[in-house]
């Protein structure tokens, strides 16, 4: 008798049906496109919110440098492929954020239109001037101490500076969305574009 039950058991066992099979396809298909979207947004960075992070601390700085008197200065930094933002007060640090490294920050001059990366241990330096809250100097600096402040007069660094404004567009490391904002010079003010 346990010969018989043991076969009628197996000829009873048909497998999945199929609906079973097309419902676990479809859930594995799901999950595989949920994987594939949260590696590309890991990826992919956040521009929108760099520009605005940036845009915010450079506005922050004018602020500072029309209402406490000191010798005020913000830095965008490309440590080891990661962007780091300085502000100093007499070359102290008095605030920093960290941006990651999925991003590419650039900025590009309205006087000769190049577009320039800052690239892996550069920095950018904007500085305001006292009183008048305009753009007094712009600086990119490249082999310097990027923990510190930078001395503008020092050995490295170059200004960048030329007329009009000064276009800032954060991307994406893998290409795709791009975010700008443009620095006026002349009276120091910043537009989102």
């Amino acid at each position: 008798m346990r010969g018989y039950e043991n076969t009628n058991r197996q000829l009873n066992n048909k497998g999945f049906s199929l609906i079973e099979l097309l419902v676990a396809v479809a859930v594995m298909a799901v999950l595989v496109g949920l994987a594939a979207y949260s590696v590309t947004l890991m990826n992919s960075g956040d521009p929108k919110r760099a520009s605005k992070t940036i845009s915010g601390e450079i506005a922050s700085l004018r602020g500072n440098t029309l209402a406490v008197a000191g010798d005020w200065q913000y830095e965008i930094v490309n440590d080891g492929g990661t962007y780091k933002l300085y502000t100093y007060k007499n070359g102290q640090t008095q605030d920093y954020k960290s941006l990651g490294g999925r991003i590419k920050i650039y900025y590009k001059n309205k006087a000769d239109g190049t577009e320039t990366l800052i690239e892996n241990n550069e920095k950018l330096i904007v500085k305001f001037a006292q009183g008048s809250g305009k753009v007094s100097g712009l600086y990119s600096a490249e082999s310097v101490d990027l923990e510190s402040a930078t001395d503008v007069s020092g050995a490295g660094v170059t200004s960048v500076m030329a007329t009009g404004y000064c276009t800032f567009k954060a991307t994406s490391s893998g290409g795709g969305s791009a975010e700008d904002f443009k620095l006026y010079y002349e009276t120091g003010t910043i537009v989102q574009d």
